[in-house]
């Protein structure tokens, strides 16, 4: 129950408010969400919904746990206006857990600044194509 209100609060201004309290069940799985004074079943909502969803939720966790995250690409179906407001969510979180996002997509995550670098205040990027090399086994 501690984590309805702020994956709800989340949710909302992520959507401009279309969405209400968020149903989460005994395994912390998201179950249903209000949307226009009804209560919609998680399988209902689009994928990238469902997405954003699971993801304010984990970030909740983290954040309750004084904890982290860690996501592999699992936005992949959000619209631009909505990974810009979930990238602001999670660089705001990153300033009190730690926040690790492997992606082919960083243009996703990071924005330009004004020297050319995709980096913001307490954020590293890691191009692992830098640091790793791939060998033939012996």
């Amino acid at each position: 129950n501690a984590l309805i209100g702020p994956v709800s609060e989340r949710m909302a201004a992520l959507t401009g408010g279309r969405y209400g309290d968020l149903d989460i069940g005994p395994q912390l799985q998201t179950e249903g969400i209000e949307f226009g004074g009804e209560r919609r079943d998680h399988a209902s909502l689009s994928l990238g919904t469902q997405e954003q969803l699971a993801t304010l939720l984990r970030l909740s966790i983290a954040e309750a746990l004084d904890s982290f995250i860690v996501m592999d690409d699992q936005l992949t179906q959000s619209d631009p206006e909505r990974m810009k407001a979930i990238r602001d969510m999670l660089r705001s979180a990153a300033r009190n857990i730690q926040v690790i996002v492997f992606t082919c997509r960083p243009d996703d995550y990071l924005t330009q600044d004004g020297k050319g670098e995709r980096m913001g205040v307490g954020t590293q990027a890691v191009d692992l194509t830098t640091k790793m090399t791939r060998g033939v086994g012996s």
